[in-house]
């Protein structure tokens, strides 16, 4: 597998001189509501029969877990958004050689845009020594009209689902410290994000 960061010549002859990426603030993104969207999202199908289901799955590793999991992430989920900072790139594939995937990143390049071709798995394998998560963006195909129930719905059979995988390894699961738990579920909810 390969990654392609689309970018214009001038800031791709920056990164390879340099050997640095520069990260976007999400305040400063073109399109912030993608994050502002996915939370609201999150939100409401956490606080829906299928967010309650899935903290009082955590109950079940502890008592109280899933309540202390819920309260740590609405105390501190906001300062997370506010202090994120990102690259898009595009899974890139050989056949796209000659033009790319996306053609909305191209054009940003304007005449000179380029693509960096990376390779996917010295990313991927780099991720804890660069402090840095890699998270795919869904696209899903019921959002398209962008209806907000319809969004909402979608995420809560996400966690309906990832409840169903996560009552399967429960004994897994409590063998694990309450902050071991609280940190890949703090990170699985900016995932979702």
């Amino acid at each position: 597998k390969q990654f392609a960061y689309y970018t214009t010549a001038v800031t791709a002859s920056h990164i390879l001189k340099k050997q640095e990426v520069w990260m976007r603030h999400t305040s400063v993104m073109n399109d912030r509501s993608e994050i502002i969207h996915g939370y609201n999202s999150l939100q409401r199908a956490l606080a829906s029969d299928a967010g309650r289901a899935f903290y009082r799955l955590f109950d079940r590793v502890r008592p109280g877990l899933g309540t202390r999991l819920a309260s740590h992430f609405a105390t501190h989920c906001q300062q997370i958004i506010d202090n994120t900072y990102l690259i898009s790139i595009s899974e890139h594939e050989p056949h796209e050689d000659n033009y790319g995937r996306l053609s909305m990143w191209r054009t940003y390049g304007e005449q000179a845009g380029v693509a960096i071709i990376l390779d996917a798995q010295a990313l991927l394998s780099q991720q804890a020594a660069l402090h840095a998560s890699m998270y795919p963006v869904y696209y899903m195909d019921d959002l398209a009209n962008e209806d907000e129930r319809i969004a909402g719905q979608t995420m809560q059979r996400i966690l309906q689902q990832l409840c169903e995988r996560l009552s399967e390894h429960l004994p897994l699961l409590s063998q694990l410290s309450d902050t071991d738990i609280q940190q890949v579920f703090f990170q699985k909810m900016i995932h979702l994000i």
